[in-house]
């Protein structure tokens, strides 16, 4: 695993041994107006590494 370069409400993003490559990692956490809402929504991580994977 690499260095953490970037960690925010829901998200983290990590460098890997290529550094061409990013790591995200994603939590099934809501965030609204900067506040963690305390019930999760399944899936939603996973769902927003799928939509990273296709934009980027």
């Amino acid at each position: 695993m690499g260095e953490l370069l970037y960690q925010g409400k829901v998200k983290q993003v990590w460098s890997t041994e290529d550094p061409e490559v990013l790591e995200f990692r994603y939590t099934d956490q809501i965030s609204v107006y900067d506040q963690i809402i305390p019930s999760l929504i399944p899936r939603k991580g996973e769902s927003l590494n799928r939509t990273t994977c296709h934009w980027f």
